[in-house]
């Protein structure tokens, strides 16, 4: 609203949007006995008719102007009157105009305010409005909106500075709380989302080290994660079951033998989380969270920050939510692979069953017909193994299988494969190797089995071996597993109606 005289002696103030008549007509820095006068368009009629004037104007103090935030200043830098506002931070009037306002400004604000106070005295701009921080005589800040107007006085040609300040401390302490609360909001949702799809992760998959590793990948999301372990409990054995970052130099023996391992231990043992300064590096902090299900720790994870701050409570809550689905991933992990052994292990030998035996050995029989190396099928069987159930009771025919089975095991290699056929027979697939070879392992065996002891009866135990080579008939066929055991276990029946305790290999 443009500032216009009345009669020469009143102007238009746009905090109070009223009409205001300056008394003192040579000057705006008043006598205390000075007033200025408001039109009464606005007051209620009842007040107007108590203080209207015989010229129909309303008459106010100038101190009734600076408790409303009002002030004046000459352009020239020659003050005015100040408002309350001004005084009120607890310095001198003289203090509160021209440059001297300025000094009171924030340093980050300074140069705005400079800024807008000098265009308005240019006259680059006639009226405007600007926010900052102002500090009081006792070092505190407050948030002042100032709205300024440029009028010329007609009768001296001088030209004015009025304005208003307006003390928004409050508004901003709201503002920011406000934003606060939403930034804390959307890292909520954010979080909530992420524990969202953790949760999907455990329900999607049964690969124990998949899970672990996808679950870690949203913990990242949640946390600067520099380094990240997941231990795994193993009776009272730790083992490194997932490392993170292994581009860099492994920090696992830190939390082994090193000066972590106490850390993780007090973490497993007292379920409760612990944060620790590296003392290699007195910059980075670890955080070790406990994996526990239903009561029961299943192990531990063990970060570090990339920023080398140490953990807030807020980070440990956080690292804590992501710790119960790493938790829930080792659980159902472990369950998943228990599973897999009762459906794929021999119960009594610890070797695959017959079902999971055949299962890998038609996979191996495909490899060697497209790659064209050497197969050949092992196929034992234990001699006169009923009349050991008979004469010594079947816990001692259990044994017997069981030795036979650890036998086989420390007589075949890593990538050799083996299983128990059924009863007292056993069978493996021998990749890569030729028949004399073969037939040099088969005699190993047999020898071996035969110098056995056992413990609880004088009994020597033998077995008659019978070894096949995987052929095909013609180039365009591809014979399965059967054909080649079919032929293996022609080879062990005449061994044994050969006398049995011998190895034979199967002749076409």
């Amino acid at each position: 609203m443009p500032w216009t005289y009345i009669n020469g002696t009143s102007f238009w103030v746009p905090a109070c949007g009223s009409r205001i008549r300056i008394c003192a007509a040579s000057s705006v820095s008043f006598p205390s006995t000075d007033c200025c006068t408001l039109s009464p368009e606005r007051v209620s009629s009842r007040l107007m008719d108590e203080l209207q004037e015989p010229d129909g104007l309303i008459s106010l103090r100038r101190d009734t102007l600076a408790r409303m935030g009002v002030f004046v200043e000459h352009v020239d830098g020659r003050a005015g009157f100040v408002n309350r506002f001004r005084l009120d931070l607890g310095f001198a009037g003289r203090d509160m105009t021209g440059d001297a306002w300025l000094e009171h400004i924030h340093p980050e604000d300074r140069a705005a305010a400079a800024d807008f106070a000098g265009k308005l005295r240019s006259g680059g701009m006639t009226h405007g409005r600007i926010v900052y921080r102002v500090r009081d005589a006792e070092g505190a800040w407050h948030w002042c909106m100032t709205t300024g107007v440029v009028e010329e006085d007609p009768r001296s040609g001088e030209k004015l500075l009025v304005g208003h300040d307006q003390d928004i401390t409050y508004i901003k302490q709201l503002q920011h709380e406000a934003d606060r609360a939403r930034t804390l909001a959307e890292e909520r949702a954010e979080e909530a989302d992420i524990l969202r799809y953790a949760g999907a992760i455990i329900t999607a998959s049964l690969d124990k080290r998949e899970m672990i590793e996808r679950v870690v990948d949203q913990l990242r999301r949640l946390l600067p994660i520099e380094h990240c372990i997941v231990f795994e409990r193993n009776g009272r054995e730790l083992n490194a079951l997932f490392v993170g970052d292994e581009e860099t130099e492994s920090p696992v023996p830190l939390f082994l033998d090193g000066f972590g391992r106490q850390q993780v231990l007090e973490c497993l043992r007292e379920g409760l989380p612990g944060v620790i300064r590296d003392p290699r590096r007195s910059a980075r902090f670890w955080l070790s969270v406990p994996l526990v299900v239903r009561g029961e720790p299943e192990g531990v994870c063990v970060m570090s920050r990339t920023d080398r701050q140490s953990f807030s409570a807020l980070d440990v809550r956080k690292a804590l939510a992501i710790a119960d689905f790493l938790a829930v991933a080792l659980s159902n992990g472990k369950l998943y692979e228990g599973m897999t052994m009762l459906a794929t292990t021999d119960q009594l030998t610890g070797l695959l069953n017959r079902h999971a035996f055949f299962l890998e050995a038609e996979q191996m029989c495909g490899e060697a017909c497209q790659s064209g190396s050497p197969l050949v099928c092992l196929l034992a069987d234990i001699d006169h193994f009923k009349s050991v159930n008979d004469e010594f009771g079947h816990l001692a025919g259990d044994q017997v299988i069981r030795t036979i089975a650890s036998c086989l095991k420390r007589s075949l290699r890593e990538v050799d494969l083996l299983g128990r056929f059924g009863g007292e027979e056993f069978v493996a697939l021998l990749p890569g190797v030729a028949l004399t070879e073969a037939l040099s392992v088969a005699e190993r065996v047999r020898a071996r089995i035969e110098d056995v002891r056992f413990r609880d009866f004088e009994r020597t135990v033998t077995c008659s071996v019978g070894l096949a080579v995987l052929e095909s008939e013609r180039p365009d066929f591809r014979p399965g597993f059967d054909a080649t055991l079919a032929r293996a276990d022609a080879a062990l029946y005449r061994a044994k109606s050969m006398g049995r305790n011998r190895v034979e290999v199967y002749e076409s």
